[in-house]
């Protein structure tokens, strides 16, 4: 699993496609976060604003952390781009 360009910047979005594009990338560094990244996730979630892509760098981990990133690929409101630096 490795994404590492967001599918903001590619030709699909070059038309300006405001309700897609976001307008902040939250970025998030993980290593055998596990524990808690569902927690990120939820709060993100939550947010009123929407126009955000959520990037998170996992470091290696050894733990399911990215089990979990994936499975939140599939159901977020908002786009998740995943770098996998093992």
């Amino acid at each position: 699993m490795r994404n590492l360009v967001s599918p903001f910047l590619g030709p699909e979005s070059a038309g300006g496609n405001m309700n897609r594009d976001p307008s902040i990338s939250v970025l998030t560094s993980c290593f055998n976060s596990s524990a808690v990244i569902a927690r990120t996730y939820a709060s993100l979630k939550a947010q009123t604003f929407t126009r955000f892509e959520w990037v998170v760098v996992d470091d290696g981990s050894t733990d399911d952390t990215l089990a979990k990133v994936t499975g939140f690929q599939a159901e977020s409101p908002f786009p998740i781009v995943v770098v996998d630096r093992k």
